[in-house]
């Protein structure tokens, strides 16, 4: 299994997490946002699905990420996994594991490729860090929540 423990029957001294993501070409631009949310030099790992007639390559997926979304690559994981066929669906089981069997932390934030995280969404998990140390069971839910910029009347008050 990719989901292993340090050790699981001791308590952990030291919890560290890894921001977990995948994400299609079309969907990139979001890492933006993740690499300024996520502290610096704080890992990523991100696998990337290019489908299988993209003239893309990973050398063009790295420069995408470090030079057009500023993104520093010296603390992401990045794996380019293509496509085996035009008729394939979006691989998203498949990626979310090779992004998470890239991580090398004691603890791994997944989020959808959709999904923008909150500021100091790493501050509110290491603030959970003594309950996930003594308990190899405990889990964190983090809710998603949406806003509406396209509504801001819906927002104001009378």
């Amino acid at each position: 299994t990719f989901f292993e423990s340090k050790s699981p029957c001791t308590p952990l001294d030291d919890i560290t997490f890894t921001l977990v993501t995948q994400a299609s070409m079309d969907r990139i631009w979001i890492m933006k946002h993740h690499c300024e949310r996520w502290p610096s030099p704080l890992p990523i790992s991100i696998a990337i699905y290019l489908p299988p007639d993209s003239l893309l390559d990973e050398t063009f997926v790295a420069e995408e990420l470090e030079i057009h979304l500023a993104c520093d690559l010296k603390r992401m994981k990045v794996a380019v996994v293509r496509g085996n066929s035009p008729m394939e669906r979006y691989p998203v089981n498949l990626l979310r594991n090779v992004a998470i069997r890239a991580a090398t932390t004691t603890h791994i934030m997944y989020t959808d490729s959709d999904f923008l995280i909150s500021d100091g969404l790493h501050d509110d998990l290491m603030a959970m860090a003594p309950i996930l140390a003594k308990d190899p069971l405990a889990a964190v839910v983090v809710p998603a929540f949406v806003y509406h910029t396209a509504c801001p009347e819906r927002f104001t008050s009378e």
